[in-house]
């Protein structure tokens, strides 16, 4: 989706797949920030600092989550005790999760 210049306020896209869409001078009402190609779908993460939501893939079905939530999933799956423990995924995800949380106390 080319979606340069649309104003999008008081658009609901929580849950939308923006995989590939262009929001070059798009309006948006929000601050957003995203992570590409981390964790083991080199999908893309994205963080609102507005709304403190974390969405990443099919998580929590499509909704996200806060910044504390995801950090304690990413823990419990990829953490050196969670269910799929995996440094690299775990070191990625965690240094969005520094981003993010940064991001957020600079608003």
């Amino acid at each position: 989706a080319n979606l340069s210049g649309a104003n999008l306020s008081g658009a609901n896209l929580s849950g939308a797949n923006l995989r590939g869409a262009n929001l070059s001078g798009a309006d948006l009402d929000k601050t957003y920030y995203q992570v590409v190609r981390i964790g083991s779908r080199r999908g893309t993460t994205t963080y609102c600092v507005d709304d403190d939501n974390v969405l990443c893939g099919c998580w929590n079905n499509y909704k996200g989550g806060t910044l504390e939530e995801f950090k304690t999933r990413v823990e419990s799956v990829y953490g050196r005790e969670g269910n799929n423990p995996n440094e690299q995924y775990y070191d990625e995800y965690m240094a969005a999760i520094t981003f993010f949380a940064a991001m957020k106390e600079m608003k």
